[in-house]
């Protein structure tokens, strides 16, 4: 019998019944029930009441967990909702869009619905039904339509009006005859096209591809206007969206009522009175409004009037067992338990192992494999037993619910008037503007770049592969080349030498390793099964990429020392622990060293859970332990006792031995010194070594080094993660409170960022005067070590609301329930500490803010208002941290080349560098030997000379950032297929090519094909197109013969008379057959 089975066998029975037929005579019930029994009893609530259901809980944390369990209870994700409570800060304030969207799919959902709130979210302000009815826009085929009444309609009802395109659902854009709106009532956006005044056609379309869904005949779009100010009497409440007969539970009212109490007390002191119903209702009008519908309050103890859930509805909780099973014959509630047990665990073959060593009925076993993410609390119902991992190892798992919003964190070539730029042919420049060459009748698009003594060079947009931003490890100022100077050419010649020295030195070592004979550890056994199995979130693509590496190294003969790179919270942890663990299972030590005495406690906890179900010793050795235990643990370290040892330098001194280490662990690698580093590492010889670090490479250095370095890069976030809102404020005492209290009300804790240990405590005392019921405490690194393990470790486990602290929280920090960051005085920080300051909050599917505070009346330098407006713009997941994250690329680049590569970056950019290298790397690798005086830059990117008007004009894009950004994907493509699915995301976008865009997406394609075919250049003068190839084959040439053309060739050059009519097509056809030829 599987949950869903129980469910529905339970929701039958006649107790249930009785009690809703009472329920519906009372109208108010008290039912004395576990919390880990809440998600279960809804849902039998809500399958035989045949109503939807209300949970209150007390704050959004215990809320969204008891959305997630019932999600997990039968998988049925469309009958759940969650409720948001009002954003009060941030850049999406007045959109609020989960809000938005909760009420638009609570006014369409056609089946019951299980609701999920806090009372005073529910409370907050909406606008009411007939208030958004009465605004509604209805557009139906062949309607005639205003545009510009079309347009003031949508923005009154609350649509932003976008420039360009789509991103989010509340907007809308207007391009000539065509309206794209993104509206809260349809999954994707719509598009609405007018020939003159009458609607043509209205479409679904995909808002990546833009490629139609469907067609449809009418649409509505109801207003998302939802800022009502004090307008009290347009204002309602969730409660008027409920239909009458929904059962409302009350999750523990006096919880619930008590936060409400506070939460009205701190409006009155900010003197916000914008809330109807929380500022003009008592407690009792409000009790009365919750009243009106059949209501259940849910208490954890008994009452005079409660009446006791277990034993009406035939189902009690189970308590948590813990890992003591495994090393006991007869364990009670297993073997005392006289029915069916089902096991739903994720470590399915190691709860095998366990039940076959325990005095159980097999027969009366079901072990189902159950992923972490989908786990529920365990209950018995008569005579079935369902227990899970919680229960049975003591595992913690928070419920999840995925959302698709992973995006691949790349850095852009985004470059933007004033910045500094790298032209392959002419050197460092500043790019001006976008233009046209002066006294030209050219329509083509052009990049102006200006050089020494003010002379400009106009790049057309389809060369922009020649172009790169200006990246170096340097605050200094670059020097402009000057346009038509040797000077270039010869800083070009010694980076390249440089390079190629560099790239052999790593190819030396790389080849010495291989030669060199390790570890060689065994393939994954069925206990490394269960731990991939058990991970209780979904790996992300680069995270997977990461661990097969590091496990097929490990299981090579040679010594691995391979490098992860990964921002803080992106996977690298799992990583280690899986590379630890094969470790283990193989008969190997292994030691984990880690920078800070947090960072270690941290990495020593998350070890533990982990590995809970597993029979595997873990002990971390730092200042927090006592000499005695450091002793012991020192002891089984060298006897061979203990497994896994995670600790900070105090793991490389003399007196530490380990007897049988077989892999080395070092995180936020850093924060190591270069020599502390070497001498880990020869301490170690031969063993497999795994370094960390949260300090990003640039991307194409990366790629540069890959293959002669082992090195892997997660650069996908989370599939749950969201940006996190950042503001740069004034230091103001209301807007401190209000952000502190919405993240309380909500069950998280707050980071206050004050990095001055002398005015520390005169900072705490202010905040405990803002908030007296809040725990607060402070911690910094000047603290006694008891007292500051003792601190992070309340913080840690929620004891703490408030950590008033220095910047020792900066790196490596992982507590998901922290999601407000606030730091004082954010003028001193530089923008990467700024941005890894950032980065301790949001680290959850929860909303993450960041408030950063400059005291009045300060006057900025330029430097640091640049920086704050960097970071403030920075918003969104990826792409959006590229200004924030290029001074540690930079940081990171200059980490893994070395001073004496940095200086040659420093004369030709990062860029051009890492091609060089990559370039070094190839004719190495192929044996062939580098010639540095003739060393040709674009061996890669054949010149196309076709005498074609390439140009996506003026009118068909108006925004020549768009144009540039459309270029540069199209630089991009590696094949026609990506060609072909540009130029379609190009039409549905912004309507049929003209013919120079149709030039465009052709000149691409040669481009594509022509490096294909290992062409140097093609040239077109009149009928005539001259090929040069770096290399003629002889397949080549018989496949160039088949043409009935008029043809000459000498060397690698072949000059070929086309007709005019049909050249493009004839030529693009020899290409493809050429291509053919070559592999």
């Amino acid at each position: 019998m599987v949950i869903q089975d129980i469910i529905n066998d339970a929701h039958n029975t006649d107790s249930i019944k009785n009690y809703l037929n009472e329920l519906e005579t009372s109208n108010l019930s008290f039912l004395e029930c576990r919390s880990s029994m809440l998600p279960v009893l809804s849902k039998l609530i809500n399958i035989s009441s045949g109503n939807d259901v209300l949970i209150i809980s007390a704050t959004e944390n215990t809320g969204t967990e008891t959305i997630n369990w019932i999600n997990n209870l039968t998988n049925h994700r469309k009958d759940t909702m969650f409720f948001p409570q009002k954003k009060e800060h941030g850049k999406n304030l007045s959109k609020n869009s989960d809000r938005i969207e909760f009420i638009s799919n609570l006014r369409k959902a056609s089946s019951t619905q299980i609701i999920v709130s806090t009372l005073i979210s529910a409370l907050e302000s909406l606008p009411s039904p007939s208030k958004l009815l009465s605004k509604s826009i209805k557009i139906i085929n062949n309607d005639s339509v205003n545009l510009k009444t079309l347009s003031e309609k949508l923005t009154n009802i609350g649509f932003e009006n976008k420039d360009h395109q789509l991103e989010s659902k509340g907007e809308y854009t207007i391009r000539g005859g065509i309206v794209d709106i993104f509206s809260y009532d349809y999954e994707n956006p719509l598009r609405i096209e007018l020939f003159g005044d009458t609607v043509e056609s209205i479409k679904e379309f995909d808002v990546n591809t833009h490629i139609t869904i469907k067609e449809l005949n009418e649409i509505t779009i109801e207003s998302i206007d939802y800022n009502l100010g004090s307008d009290y009497e347009n204002q309602s409440s969730l409660f008027e969206y409920l239909k009458p007969e929904t059962i409302v539970i009350l999750d523990n009212p006096d919880v619930i009522f008590q936060n409400l109490n506070d939460h009205i007390s701190n409006n009155i002191s900010l003197k916000n009175n914008t809330e109807k119903y929380i500022n003009q209702f008592s407690i009792d009008e409000i009790k009365s409004l919750i009243y009106k519908f059949k209501t259940i309050n849910i208490t954890q103890w008994k009452t005079d009037k409660s009446i006791n859930a277990e034993s009406l509805f035939n189902i009690s909780s189970i308590p948590v067992i813990s890992a003591s099973i495994q090393n006991n014959k007869h364990f009670t509630p297993l073997n005392d338990f006289d029915g069916k047990i089902i096991i739903q665990t994720s470590y399915i073959n190691r709860t095998n192992e366990l039940i076959n060593n325990l005095d159980l009925k097999l027969e009366n076993i079901d072990v189902q494999y159950t992923p972490p993410y989908k786990s529920t609390p365990g209950f018995v119902y008569k005579k079935t037993m369902l227990i899970g991992d919680r229960e049975l190892y003591g595992t913690k798992y928070t419920p999840t619910q995925f959302k698709n919003i992973t995006k691949e964190i790349i850095i852009n070539d985004e470059v933007k008037p004033g910045d500094y730029v790298v032209h392959y042919d002419h050197g460092i420049g500043k790019f001006i503007d976008f233009g046209k060459p002066p006294k030209t009748k050219t329509n083509e698009d052009f990049m102006i770049i200006e050089y020494l003594n003010e002379d400009k060079l106009y790049v057309p947009l389809a060369q922009i592969h020649k172009i790169s931003p200006y990246i170096a490890p340097t605050n200094k100022v670059p020097k402009l080349n000057s346009l038509g100077s040797e000077k270039w050419t010869k800083s070009k010649q010694k980076a390249q030498e440089s390079a190629l020295k560099w790239a052999r030195e790593l190819l030396s070592i790389y080849a010495e390793r291989e030669l060199t004979s390790g570890i060689k550890f065994n393939k994954d056994n069925d206990w490394e099964k269960d731990l991939e199995g058990s991970f209780p979130f979904k790996e992300t693509p680069d995270q997977l990429s990461a661990i097969n590496l590091v496990k097929n190294k490990m299981q090579n003969k040679n010594p691995m020392d391979v490098l992860i790179c990964g921002d803080v919270g992106f996977g690298k942890t799992e990583v280690a622990i899986r590379a630890a663990f094969k470790a283990v299972c193989n008969g190997k030590q292994v030691a984990v060293i880690s920078p800070t005495t947090i960072l270690t406690q941290q990495h020593y906890e998350t070890f533990k859970n982990r590995l809970s179900a597993f029979p595997v010793s873990i002990e971390y050795l730092s200042r927090f332990k006592s000499n005695k235990d450091q002793k012991s643990i020192i002891k089984d370290i060298n006897n061979g006792s203990l497994d896994i040892c995670i600790g900070t330098h105090r793991l490389i001194q003399n007196d530490i031995e380990f007897k049988n280490i077989g892999l080395l662990i070092i995180d936020e690698e850093q924060r190591f010194g270069v020599k502390q580093k070497e001498n880990i590492k020869s301490k170690y010889p031969n063993v497999d070594i795994i370094t960390m670090t949260a300090t990003p490479i640039p991307r194409t250095l990366y790629m540069a080094i890959s293959g002669i370095k082992d090195l892997y890069s997660i650069n996908t976030p989370p599939e749950q993660r969201l940006p996190v809102e950042t503001s740069i404020n004034a230091y103001d005492e209301n807007l401190i409170k209000q952000s502190i209290t919405q993240e309380l009300n909500r069950g998280g804790q707050v980071f206050f960022l004050h990095n001055r240990v002398e005015t520390i405590q005169i900072i705490l005392k202010q905040l405990k005067k803002l908030i007296p019921n809040a725990n607060i405490s402070v911690a910094h690194g000047q603290m006694k070590e008891f007292e500051l393990e003792k601190t992070m470790l309340d913080f840690a486990n929620k004891k703490i609301d408030i950590l008033c602290c220095t910047t020792i929280i900066e790196s490596g920090l992982d507590l998901p329930n922290v999601n407000t960051l606030i730091v004082n005085n954010a003028h001193r920080f530089g923008l990467s500490q700024l941005y890894q300051l950032r980065g301790r909050v949001g680290r959850s599917e929860k909303q993450g803010y960041s408030y950063f505070l400059i005291p009045k009346q300060t006057r900025l330098t330029y430097e640091s208002e640049k920086r704050l407006q960097a970071l403030e713009e920075s918003v969104e997941l990826g792409s959006g941290y590229k200004i924030a994250m290029r001074d540690l690329e930079i940081r990171g680049a200059g980490n893994i080349l070395g001073k004496e590569q940095s200086g040659y970056v420093i004369s030709i950019g990062l860029h051009l560098y890492s091609k060089l290298i990559s370039e070094a790397k190839n004719m190495l690798l192929k044996n062939e030997k580098p010639l540095i005086n003739e060393f040709d830059l674009d061996y890669e990117i054949p010149n196309i000379q076709l005498n074609l008007h390439l140009e996506f004009g003026d009118n068909y894009i108006s925004e020549q950032k768009i144009k540039f950004e459309l270029y540069k994907r199209l630089n991009l493509c590696q094949s026609l297929e990506e060609i072909g699915s540009m130029q379609k995301q190009i039409t549905n976008r912004y309507g049929k090519l003209y013919p120079e865009g149709e030039n465009v997406i052709f000149n691409s394609s040669i481009q594509i094909l022509a490096k294909n075919c290992d062409i140097k250049s093609i040239t077109k003068k009149q009928q005539i197109i001259e090929i040069t190839f770096h290399e003629l084959s002889l397949a080549k040439s018989l496949e160039i013969d088949k043409l009935n053309n008029k043809i000459s060739s000498i060397s690698n050059k072949v000059k070929i008379e086309f007709n005019e009519q049909n050249w493009k097509k004839e030529l693009l056809t020899l290409l493809q057959n050429l291509s053919k030829s070559n592999e």
